[in-house]
């Protein structure tokens, strides 16, 4: 797939698609396309034809575009049409009272309002790096505050070893497979 798409051009996925929406014309019931990780595409002509997809696509879809930057869609003709919905990190940050009622259901030791308020923001709400730390504590039987600070002395390039040693080592087996 990766190889077509490399040597495809912009006319031919046009029509791709084009022939995908004529078949999905029937179709009465709502579809969604969900494609994650489009900050990897780099391909200026599977962009041109996304471009394309969003212009023509069925009334009934729905495409959901999960990336980490903004993608080269054509977003701002999106926005001013009102057809776009955008989440971006500040939306899924933790405030102080979703982490302390985070902390709350995680640890085996309550945390104070303060606590969680400061460990919040020194992740900035980061909900991954609120379950290390929750996930941490909780193996070490150590406090919140004891595992962010353990966490924040770890070098990033060592992160994945500790996650191994510190975290997933320790996890049973069923979570270990949903991880």
């Amino acid at each position: 797939m990766k190889r077509w798409c490399k040597n495809a051009s912009t006319p031919v996925l046009s029509s791709l698609f084009a022939q995908l929406f004529i078949e999905l014309a029937d179709w009465q019931r709502p579809l969604y396309l969900v494609i994650d990780d489009y900050h990897l595409i780099n391909n200026p002509v599977i962009h041109d034809a996304m471009r394309f997809f969003l212009r023509h696509q069925p009334e009934n879809m729905t495409l959901v575009v999960l990336s980490r930057n903004l993608p080269q869609l054509g977003i701002a003709n999106l926005r001013v049409r009102d057809q776009l919905l955008e989440i971006g990190s500040q939306q899924l940050a933790f405030t102080h009272q979703e982490a302390k009622q985070f902390f709350d259901c995680r640890l085996t030791s309550p945390i104070e309002a303060d606590d969680s308020s400061r460990l919040c923001d020194d992740v900035a709400g980061w909900a991954t790096a609120l379950q290390l730390i929750a996930l941490s504590a909780r193996q070490n039987n150590s406090s919140a505050q004891h595992s962010a600070r353990r966490l924040a002395g770890i070098n990033a390039s060592h992160l994945s070893d500790y996650l191994v040693d510190e975290v997933l080592d320790n996890v049973d087996a069923a979570r270990a497979t949903f991880c």
